[in-house]
């Protein structure tokens, strides 16, 4: 595959826990090379993995430098059963290291009801969609899956002890979206730069890359995430910084200011918690060494 070489990191997930902020924030390191396409997907997408490893590498990391550690952020890469053993196979014995970041299963949970719902694939209430999402993942079709797995998302023990059939646990980097990313960002990127391998960067940090309350234009939207015709011109034309500028103020411009959070009711957030994930919750501290206390009932 002449210079082309596997990402050296992958940010396998979760879903809905500050993964599109942190790939923004980290393309601006110089040591750093991300693909424009934000989540690259290719080992949780058939379609995709059956073009081959050659494929992929050739359309999302052809420019990235020797001196650069490559990187992905596919945050379904930690929900979907086969993923793990996929990227195993890919690479071999080459050390990989994998961050995992965790979020409140109910929030996260609700927060994706509601992604769901603005992009006009969810029409049921919350509580119903989560009573019809067995029935709904009863099947082969990717993006069902992908939409409604609510709940099934948020079983975070399951997923990560995929991952350790076939990597060792000193390869991950195991952080909590409440407390790393969200209260401690500027210590997290040391972290994280330190766990990679790069030189500590001031990185500019007060970047929102997915508003709840959506953009003001979807078409522009489309234009700065995955692949397009007009993506792969400017990257014939221009350089990888000067893109990277263009795609931030592009963002930072269609951005809508008047972001709104809406919150689940408490009384059913306790329900739900107890009745899929505290077990859960529990062995997961004990494994990752998170401290996940604010995830719990409120009365446990």
């Amino acid at each position: 595959m002449d210079n082309l070489r596997l990402p050296d990191f992958i940010c396998i997930g979760v879903q809905k826990s500050g993964t599109t902020t942190l790939h923004d924030i980290l393309m601006d390191h110089p040591q750093i090379y991300l693909p424009d396409s934000k989540e690259a997907n290719f080992f949780d997408k058939n379609e995709e993995f059956n073009k081959g490893t050659e494929h992929w590498l050739k359309a999302n990391f052809s420019q990235a430098t020797p001196d650069q550690q490559i990187g992905v952020f596919t945050p379904d890469y930690l929900f979907y059963p086969y993923v793990a053993e996929r990227i195993s196979k890919a690479y071999g014995k080459k050390n990989l290291k994998l961050i995992a970041i965790f979020r409140d299963p109910v929030d996260r949970a609700y927060s994706h009801y509601l992604m769901s719902k603005r992009r006009g694939y969810e029409s049921e209430s919350f509580e119903k969609a989560i009573e019809l999402e067995d029935e709904r993942l009863n099947t082969e079709d990717y993006y069902q899956k992908n939409h409604f797995s609510y709940i099934s998302r948020g079983r975070y023990l399951e997923q990560i002890n995929r991952y350790l059939t076939y990597f060792d646990k000193d390869q991950f980097l195991f952080l909590s979206f409440e407390d790393d990313i969200r209260k401690n960002l500027d210590e997290t990127l040391k972290r994280i730069e330190t766990f990679i391998g790069v030189d500590h960067e001031s990185l500019q940090t007060d970047k929102h890359s997915n508003f709840a309350s959506g953009v003001r234009s979807k078409s522009v939207q489309t234009l700065t995430r995955g692949d397009n015709l007009i993506k792969r011109i400017l990257k014939k034309l221009l350089s990888q910084k000067v893109r990277r500028e263009m795609k931030q103020k592009v963002i930072e411009l269609n951005e809508n200011k008047k972001e709104v959070v809406e919150k689940i009711d408490p009384v059913l957030k306790n329900h739900l918690m107890k009745k899929y994930f505290l077990q859960d919750i529990r062995e997961l501290e004990e494994l990752t060494g998170l401290n996940l206390s604010s995830w719990h009932p409120k009365n446990d």
